[in-house]
């Protein structure tokens, strides 16, 4: 399962987001899209016009943001805490 994690967590280095202003507020126009191949990929954000105004001009300018991915890996279920408090892993 962490091994899974860790590939997914790799390939979002390979994501870059851009946040663009949004042409109507119709539904289509709302939509994110996604371009790119295996190599890397783009996901372009509309935002209606009173949201894209708030931003910093970096990103208004077309500054690419990218996702810094974490992993936290501390056994925070309940099933795991009574499974360490009687030291037996067979509840999990």
């Amino acid at each position: 399962m962490l091994e899974d994690m860790s590939v997914g967590i790799m390939d979002l280095r390979n994501v870059t987001f851009k946040v663009t202003q949004a042409i109507s507020t119709s539904s289509p126009d709302m939509l994110p899209v996604i371009t790119g191949n295996r190599d890397g990929f783009n996901v372009r954000i509309p935002l209606p016009g009173s949201m894209f105004d708030a931003l910093p001009r970096e990103i208004q300018n077309g500054m690419l943001l990218r996702v810094q991915p974490v992993l936290f890996n501390v056994g925070i279920n309940e099933q795991q805490t009574l499974a360490e408090n009687v030291s037996s892993l067979i509840v999990q």
